[in-house]
C-alpha cells in the first residue's frame, strides 16, 4: 500500500509540472532579434511555481541574448536562473537549438542560488570570443620574435 501511494503521488507531481516556450513569452529565434527578455520572462514564470517541477522550452532556431535584462546587482549575464529549484532548460536539439551571446563581457548563463536547474539539448556561444587563437607561423629565439596569424572574427 505505501508504494502505491509513493507512485501516485509521484504521478501527480509529475503530472502538474509546467512547461513554456521562450517563444510564449516573445522569443523570435531569428539570430537577430534580442530574446534575452524574453527568456528572462519565461524563467521568471517557472520560478514563480516555488519549485514545483518546471521546464522552459527553447525551441529550434537562432536566439540572440544580448541584455541583461536590468539586473540591478551589478552582475551582467544573459540568461540566469537565481532562486530557482527543480527547473529545465530545455532545448529541441544541440543541432537545431543555439543560443549566441552578443556581448563577450557579459557572463552567458548564471546560475545561482539555486537548486535542481539543468540545461539541457541546446548549444551555446559567443558572437565575438572573449578571446583570441590563431596558429603559429614562425618564432626566432635569438631575437625574441614570434608571428601568430590570428583567425578572422575573433578580435573586436
Amino acid at each position: 500500500m505505501r508504494r502505491l501511494m509513493l507512485l501516485v503521488a509521484c504521478v501527480a507531481a509529475c503530472a502538474a509540472a509546467w512547461g513554456g516556450s521562450v517563444r510564449d513569452f516573445g522569443a523570435k529565434g531569428d539570430g537577430v532579434t534580442d530574446d534575452a527578455p524574453a527568456f528572462a520572462k519565461a524563467i521568471a514564470a517557472a520560478r514563480s511555481l516555488r519549485g514545483a517541477p518546471a521546464v522552459v522550452e527553447v525551441p529550434a532556431g537562432t536566439f540572440y541574448l544580448r541584455d541583461d535584462c536590468g539586473r540591478k546587482d551589478g552582475f551582467r549575464a544573459h540568461v540566469v536562473f537565481e532562486g530557482c529549484t527543480n527547473m529545465v532548460l530545455s532545448g529541441a536539439s544541440p543541432e537545431k537549438t543555439h543560443l549566441v551571446f552578443g556581448d563577450d563581457e557579459m557572463t552567458g548563463l548564471k546560475i545561482a542560488k539555486s537548486a535542481n536547474v539543468c540545461v539541457r539539448n541546446l548549444n551555446l556561444y559567443w558572437r565575438k570570443t572573449p578571446f583570441t587563437q590563431g596558429r603559429i607561423e614562425s618564432y626566432d629565439v635569438e631575437k625574441g620574435e614570434l608571428v601568430i596569424r590570428l583567425q578572422d572574427g575573433t578580435l573586436r
